[in-house]
């Protein structure tokens, strides 16, 4: 499974008796394959928003979570990427690149969005601005506390399993 949160992880497989097979991924491998037209996610192609906060509807709220951490590595973006596997990210620096601006999580095909601010007020809350069907910002949020609450285990502890009629992802 590879989505646009998480690269794909290198999976050996072991076939089982009964046709079925269990693997775990690589600790340092990463694959990325090209795919066909009919194979790939739908592009937003709306421009980010200067100012989130004047769009109709949108929902104001603050997060105590570092987005920047939950962002910053394939282990920490698995279980996000299993919660909204429709989702792209964008992370935008601020015009001298050495702080991040925002982070923004996009989902075409329900045209939900969210954007994350950094701290202003010294207190550790980010800025929330999330709109649409879908409020990808908390559902990246339950994931991530999820999986800290189960140890915050590394993407090879996860184990993938493989039948006839289902392919599922699961910690062990």
């Amino acid at each position: 499974m590879s989505t646009d949160l998480a690269g794909g992880p290198l999976v050996r497989f072991v076939v089982h008796d009964d046709g079925t097979a269990t693997g775990h991924a690589h600790p340092d491998l990463r694959v990325g394959f090209l795919e066909l037209r009919s194979h790939r996610t739908v592009r937003d192609a709306a421009p980010l928003l200067e100012n989130p906060g004047t769009h109709p509807d949108v929902e104001v709220s603050t997060t105590g979570c570092d987005p920047w951490r939950m962002f910053s590595d394939s282990d920490h973006r698995w279980p996000i990427a299993l919660a909204v596997p429709s989702a792209t990210f964008v992370l935008v620096s601020h015009d001298d690149g050495t702080r991040p601006d925002a982070l923004w999580l996009r989902e075409a095909l329900t045209g939900s969005w969210a954007r994350v601010s950094p701290a202003r007020s010294g207190d550790g809350h980010h800025t929330v601005h999330q709109y649409g069907l879908r409020r990808l910002w908390d559902a990246a949020e339950a994931a991530h506390r999820w999986w800290l609450a189960r140890g915050a285990p590394k993407l090879n502890e996860w184990e993938w399993h493989v039948t006839p009629t289902a392919q599922t992802v699961r910690m062990p």
